[in-house]
């Protein structure tokens, strides 16, 4: 087991940088997702910190141990790819095992740790047959048992999760994070999948072009996000956002073209102090912090139901606010048809304000 330190990372393919100065820690046994958008240079951090990819500026190092110059196979890494790359005509049972032979392990001895990460993995029983044979599931599993075998000193696991499909992902997620613990392993894993990133990690990195944006907890990344970016991508419903500038006089955010004020948090006021421009502001506040009502002059601001999404456990709202479409979700329990007049309260201690011009969070 070891710690993975990336320092100053760059990598770049011709014109393109595809990691832009990357600092990361990973500390010995966590479980840390780096998620982003697709060309986001996730998969190339993470093939970096192989070695299949030789970065052209930056240290990685592995405890205290600088991996410049070691190559993939000294690196004592296993990595799960995206397509599992499983051998079609060897049995599940060859396939786990395949990686201890070279390493001089005895007959029993491949024996004893097959059937150990086998079970662990819940595959014990499909050890006699061929990928082919068996379920996108069980496939991922197998491919994971073959990274286990060997104890490795770090996982690198590439969007494992991608091919399965919606129930699957969800059991395999919980999975992941059972063979994390009872292996007291570190993981570096990466997705651009949000859910994956909130569910699994220990920690979440986002990144964004190359660059990262934000490193914390599944609270600090959605509850306090550190741009405009992150509070867009992290959330299963996305953050409403709302154009606007700031009355010092009255202590209120307002859009003189949509019409609405509201009364700034002291938090806000104080934020507003950092801003490069406080006429250029722009107020976020997430689908579940906005109630809404059918009762007229009930909330600070008015709309009208556009779209119903029934989700079965909850609904989601779009409501018309002027230009804005804003996406509110309740109980399954409120029923309001479109084209309903709707009053809207946003509870102001959850929303989020960032400076219209340089997208960084001001609260």
């Amino acid at each position: 087991m070891s710690s993975v330190t990336i320092e100053n990372l760059t990598k770049r393919f011709g014109g393109t940088v595809a990691v832009n100065d990357l600092s990361l820690y990973i500390a010995d046994r966590e479980f840390v997702v780096m998620v982003g958008p697709t060309g986001a240079g996730k998969t190339t951090t993470l093939r970096c910190v192989a070695g299949l990819e030789k970065p052209d500026n930056g240290t990685i190092r592995f405890g205290d141990e600088d991996m410049a110059g070691v190559s993939p196979a000294a690196r004592d890494v296993a990595f799960v790819f995206q397509n599992y790359a499983l051998y079609p005509r060897k049995t599940v049972f060859e396939n786990v095992a395949f990686p201890l032979k070279p390493r001089g392990y005895t007959k029993v001895e491949i024996e004893v740790e097959v059937t150990r990460v086998t079970g662990m993995l819940r595959i014990d029983n499909l050890l006699d047959r061929l990928p082919s044979q068996l379920s996108g599931g069980e496939q991922q599993r197998v491919a994971l048992g073959r990274a286990m075998v060997r104890t490795p000193r770090v996982f690198l696991m590439d969007e494992p999760l991608t091919n399965l499909d919606f129930q699957l992902r969800a059991q395999m997620r919980s999975e992941l994070k059972r063979i994390q613990r009872e292996l007291n392993i570190t993981f570096f894993y990466v997705t651009n999948d949000q859910v994956e990133a909130l569910s699994m990690g220990d920690r979440i990195a986002v990144l964004n072009e190359g660059r990262l944006q934000q490193v914390g907890t599944q609270d600090e990344v959605y509850d306090k996000p550190a741009n405009l970016f992150v509070a867009s991508f992290i959330g299963s419903t996305r953050m409403n956002f709302f154009k606007c500038a700031y009355n010092a006089d009255k202590g209120t955010l307002f859009s003189a073209e949509d019409g609405w004020s509201l009364q700034a948090t002291e938090e806000m006021r104080a934020g507003v102090q950092a801003s490069s421009d406080p006429g250029n502001l722009i107020l976020g506040i997430r689908p579940e912090d906005v109630q809404i009502s059918s009762q007229a002059g009930d909330g600070n601001l008015e709309g009208q139901v556009y779209v119903v999404e029934p989700l079965g456990d909850r609904n989601i709202y779009d409501v018309t606010v002027g230009p804005n479409l804003l996406k509110i979700k309740t109980p399954a329990t409120l029923v309001l048809d479109p084209g309903v007049q709707v009053s809207i309260r946003f509870d102001m201690s959850r929303a989020h304000l960032f400076d219209g011009v340089t997208e960084q969070a001001l609260t």
